[in-house]
This record gives C-alpha cells, structure tokens and sequence, in this order.
C-alpha cells in the first residue's frame, strides 16, 4: 500500500509540473513606446514674438522652453530668468491659431493667462542665481517637470 500511495503521489507532481509548464507560454513583446507614447508629429506654423511686456509684477521674455497640454490646450513656457529680475517662474499661455482659404496656418495672437513661480522644498522662492531653469515637460499625468 506504501508504494501505490508513493505512486499517486508522483503522479500527482508530475501532473501538476505539466499543468504548470503548459501554463508558461509566451507573453506578447510591447514596448514601452506602444505604451506611453501617442503618435504626434511636429510642423512648423509661424513666428511670434511677445511684445516686451510686465505681467503680475513680471517681465515676459528669456522663454528657454515651451511645453503643451492638448487636454486644457495650453502652452506653458518656462523663463529662464535666475531669479534676478523676477522669481524664477513659468507662464501659462494661450496661442491663438488660425488657417485662411490657401490652408495656410499662422499664429494670430499669444495670451498670457498666469504666471506660477518656481519654489523649492520649503515652498520659497528660489534665491537669485541658485536655479537656472531651462527646460519643460508635461507627463502623461499632468505633472510639469522642470530641468
């Protein structure tokens, strides 16, 4: 009896092992792209120029980076001021577009909405010369990062 038991035993693994192999099969490859990265193209439109300009106590200009939400359709442009003559900030922008009979599409006009300022761990204002900021990106999630 020993041994038949010791044989259903094995039986048993070894039917589990099988079970358990032919449940391992290949997984379908995706990348990371297919995954995180929507199918955009980049083409260029038009030249604009903000007019030299003071906004909430701010001067626009030094725009060193640009960055958009298609989901607010809003740009958000970073200043790459170092603090010195304003807080080092970045601004959200509205960018006017249009296309007349010849589909030919120019920038109409650049609306500054708001102006954020950059701040550090202690929610503070940077101090002059200790941030250089330079670039902008928007995350999947809706987080700014900033270089």
């Amino acid at each position: 009896m020993d041994i038949n038991v010791r044989k259903i035993v094995n039986l048993i693994l070894a039917l589990m092992v099988m079970i358990g192999l032919s449940a391992c099969r290949e997984m379908p490859q995706i990348q990371a792209e297919e995954r995180l990265f929507p199918q955009i193209s980049l083409e260029y439109l038009d030249k604009y120029e903000i007019p030299s300009q003071i906004f909430q106590e701010t001067p626009i200009g030094g725009l060193s980076a640009i960055t958009y939400d298609r989901k607010k359709d809003r740009f958000y442009a970073l200043s790459d001021d170092r603090s010195q003559r304003s807080p080092a900030r970045f601004y959200t922008l509205k960018i006017d577009i249009s296309s007349n009979d010849e589909q030919i599409t120019k920038i109409q006009g650049v609306t500054v909405e708001n102006v954020t300022p950059l701040q550090d761990e202690a929610g503070q204002n940077y101090s002059p010369q200790t941030i250089d900021p330079e670039g902008i990106a928007l995350s999947p999630r809706g987080t700014l990062f900033i270089s």
